[in-house]
């Protein structure tokens, strides 16, 4: 199992993080382990201090991603992941020097899990210097019926948790990828996968890149539409690989 002992906090650069996962970019000295890698920790509520253990999921993690994932993609475009260990009083100091750059309506919600004892290196898919599509698909499946209650049955065996989600953030005021269906996307239906994929642009677009579901990032940094000469970069990158091809 890896270890960052060698490396220190100011070695990983905030890049980005979700709901339940914070993710750091390699910008150290060079590293045979860590060049162009990603460090993935999980965060906590305070109020979830209690539960340490519940919220160290990296082994599923992995597992998943070994035994799972594996099946799905193949071999020469899965993305190398690693268990790494941790210690408690570097990864304070990592949240130290983080907490500045982090969005304040996450920092409101949570921090890193100091206390965690693993996390995930893996790939670093957009912190290069060219530009990355970031897509969450989300789940691209109904329920089993059989498993469904009378009162949720005809709802849930139409529409898919993602689009029920969304429905449900948008009544709150929330910004949702309301037009978006992992069903299109998945279905083979070129018509369906174009439209899922136009609303995620539109979403992304409407929303200022709020929703996750669509990231785009141009030179390791999450972009904007407001981003406009990063915007004209990634336009460009497009129109030369359309002309290649």
């Amino acid at each position: 199992m890896l270890s960052l002992s060698d490396t220190v906090p100011s070695d990983w650069k905030y890049l980005n993080e979700g709901g339940r996962h914070i993710v750091f970019s390699y910008v150290g000295s060079p590293h045979v382990d860590f060049d162009n890698m990603v460090l993935r920790l999980r965060k906590i509520n305070p109020d979830e201090q209690h539960t340490l253990a519940s919220a160290d999921n990296t082994e599923f993690t992995r597992q998943f991603h070994d035994q799972i994932i594996s099946k799905l993609v193949p071999a020469q475009y899965l993305p190398e992941m690693h268990t790494v260990q941790l210690d408690p009083e570097w990864l304070g100091a990592l949240a130290r020097q983080t907490e500045p750059a982090r969005p304040a309506v996450r920092a409101a919600k949570d921090q890193i899990n100091v206390n965690a004892k693993h996390g995930i290196v893996c790939a670093d898919l957009v912190g290069g210097k060219e530009w990355a599509v970031e897509i969450k698909p989300k789940w691209a499946f109904l329920p089993n019926p059989n498993f469904l209650s009378p009162a949720t049955f005809s709802t849930k065996t139409k529409h898919c948790r993602f689009c029920i989600h969304s429905a449900v953030r948008s009544l709150k005021g929330k910004g949702a990828a309301t037009g978006y269906c992992p069903l299109d996307l998945f279905s083979k239906e070129e018509s369906r996968v174009r439209k899922a994929l136009y609303e995620l642009w539109d979403t992304w677009n409407s929303t200022d890149a709020s929703t996750n579901n669509l990231r785009i990032f141009v030179s390791g940094t999450v972009t904007r539409p407001t981003d406009v000469s990063a915007i004209i970069q990634l336009q460009t990158s497009i129109y030369q690989m359309i002309v290649i091809a």
